[in-house]
């Protein structure tokens, strides 16, 4: 099987809305299989834990710079390219 692997790069609110959205399609596949496992329902639970996993353990990091040209600061995370 081929595994995939990519990069995703969220500020605060799309973290929120995303460990949001992962917990309601959870709680929405186990009620989904409330009667017994059912396709795609395991699956997707299952992918949403791991996911959600993943998320609450990345560490987000942050540096700036301050430009005197135009006295502006940037923001980088360890993963943008200046």
């Amino acid at each position: 099987m081929t595994t995939y692997s990519y990069t995703l790069t969220l500020d605060d609110s799309e973290h929120i809305a995303l460990e949001y959205a992962l917990k309601l399609t959870i709680s929405h596949c186990e009620l989904e299989m409330s009667e017994g496992p059912k396709c795609p329902y395991w699956a997707h639970k299952h992918s949403c834990e791991s996911m959600l996993t993943k998320l609450r353990h990345t560490k987000g990091v942050l540096r700036s710079s301050y430009s005197p040209e135009d006295d502006s600061i940037t923001l980088y995370s360890d993963d943008d390219e200046r």
